[in-house]
């Protein structure tokens, strides 16, 4: 099935950590199918250098994942549509340049080690992070090194997304973060899903929304009273989701997750990927 692809670019942050490694893996994943840029940006303290050696290793990868033979061309790599670019950010003001280059690139899709939102929290005293967080106006997957069930395979390449979690709000629109991760889905070729729609409140007060027709895919809607995080985190325990999408205020983007909003606790608070899709006002 053609799909045609709502992510062009993709971009990772590292420090080369473990956590990282595994989060680096979901950002090739969903690169690779959508045949974008891949942007992988390390930063490094002024003066420390940095070898383009340590950078993850695209071909090692795809050759365990079947995709390319061992003694594959260059051109082979090429034909897949998948283009890897290095970043190394040095200098005074590593922060600054990682906002640079977030600029540059302007990604469709951020991925992160969930790990790096704790070390975003130990820099709120800087100039540097909350910029950062306001520039990434991106919808950004935060992927934990410990999942129970990875989504992408380290040794295969295999997806495994059979259910979804999907908090919605009056509050903040749910169309288009429900869209993005249809297309996403959609481009990752999951044949079966298992949608929750759920609401902290009144069932009826769940909005108007269009659930798109798909063999495999169910949709159901829940509602609950209660505390918003403490049913969703208990929904999280309950349902067992490799995926929970969270809507932002677009305009504060990350900003809300640094800050120790509802996302950030969700985030902390499950042991799948959690995927916070900001929601832009047309005059943003």
């Amino acid at each position: 099935m053609n799909v045609s692809s709502p992510i062009q670019s993709v971009f990772h942050p590292t420090d080369f950590s473990l956590a990282s490694e595994v989060a680096f893996v979901y950002a090739l994943k969903i690169a690779l199918a959508a045949k974008a840029e891949l942007s992988v940006i390390h930063y490094a303290e002024q003066g420390v250098g940095t070898s383009w050696d340590y950078f993850p290793k695209v071909k090692e990868i795809l050759v365990n994942w079947g995709i390319l033979s061992p003694d594959c061309s260059q051109l082979e790599l090429t034909d897949l549509g998948l283009r890897v670019e290095g970043i190394i950010a040095t200098g005074p003001d590593i922060f600054g340049s990682i906002v640079q280059h977030l600029n540059q690139k302007n990604p469709d899709l951020m991925v992160l080690a969930t790990h790096q939102i704790e070390g975003l929290n130990r820099w709120l005293d800087t100039p540097v992070a909350e910029p950062l967080a306001r520039e990434a106006r991106c919808p950004t997957l935060f992927v934990p090194p410990y999942a129970e069930e990875r989504v992408v395979s380290d040794q295969e390449g295999t997806v495994t997304l059979e259910r979804i979690l999907l908090p919605v709000t009056r509050l903040v629109p749910p169309q288009f973060a429900i869209d993005y991760t249809v297309d996403l889905a959609n481009l990752l070729a999951v044949n079966t899903i298992d949608w929750k729609i759920f609401h902290v409140g009144e069932k009826e007060h769940i909005p108007a929304l269009h659930l798109p027709k798909h063999e495999g895919w169910k949709w159901e809607k829940l509602a609950r009273p209660g505390h918003p995080v403490d049913q969703l985190l208990e929904m999280a325990t309950e349902f067992s989701p490799h995926l929970i999408v969270m809507m932002t205020e677009g305009h504060r983007g990350l900003f809300d997750v640094l800050q120790g909003s509802t996302t950030e606790r969700i985030v902390r608070g499950v042991r799948c990927p959690v995927l916070a899709v900001p929601i832009i006002s047309p005059d943003e």
